[in-house]
Parts: structure tokens; sequence; C-alpha cells
């Protein structure tokens, strides 16, 4: 028996909720920096990154983790695409992210 509409929505609702209680902080400054820098597009993001990492112009200094930055936008994107979400429309970046800044200065 396959589920009703709601139960569905529920489900990946849950899924979507799991995968961002997961997410490390960088993850978070990666979902601002792709709405707010490059339009909400992973592959602007992508691209710039490996100019940047070949030392072509880019459009902004990420981290010095290129390589990790581009593995998270891998695996944020697809996760993405998988539960046909935008991750950024399920969370307030801006409140997240003040909220990781002040436990991140209350650890120091």
């Amino acid at each position: 028996m396959s589920e009703a509409p709601a139960e569905k929505r529920e489900s990946v609702s849950g899924v979507v909720a799991r995968f961002l209680a997961a997410l490390e902080r960088e993850d978070h400054v990666l979902l601002v920096l792709r709405d707010e820098l490059y339009e909400g597009s992973w592959e602007l993001m992508r691209e710039d990154l490996i100019d940047r990492k070949e030392g072509r112009p880019c459009v902004f200094k990420l981290a010095r983790r290129i390589g990790q930055d581009i593995e998270r936008i891998d695996r944020l994107s697809a996760f993405e695409r998988e539960q046909g979400v935008d991750l950024a429309d399920q969370v307030d970046l801006a409140a997240e992210l003040g909220a990781r800044r002040q436990a991140g200065a209350a650890d120091k």
C-alpha cells in the first residue's frame, strides 16, 4: 500500500529535519553564501571555488579548505535534488548563523 501524500510529505520533512540537525557550521555558511553571492546556485558556487583553487579569478574567497567546501556543496546539492527541497527555505539562516556564532563565542 502506498503512502498518502500527507504521510509522504511528513516523512520527507522528517528526513530534511534530521539532515538539517546534522549539518555543521560550515554547511550553514555555504547555504548562506550560496543564496547571498551566487543567486541560490550550487553550480555557480562550485565553479567559483574551482576557479579559486586553480588560481583563476573568483568571486569570493570562502575558505582555505576549498576541497572540503566543494565536497560539502556536492553533498548538500545532492540531498536537495534527492528530497526536492531547498535547504535554505527550511531554516532561518540568519538566525541559525547568529546562534552558532554565539555558541562558538561561548566555547572560547
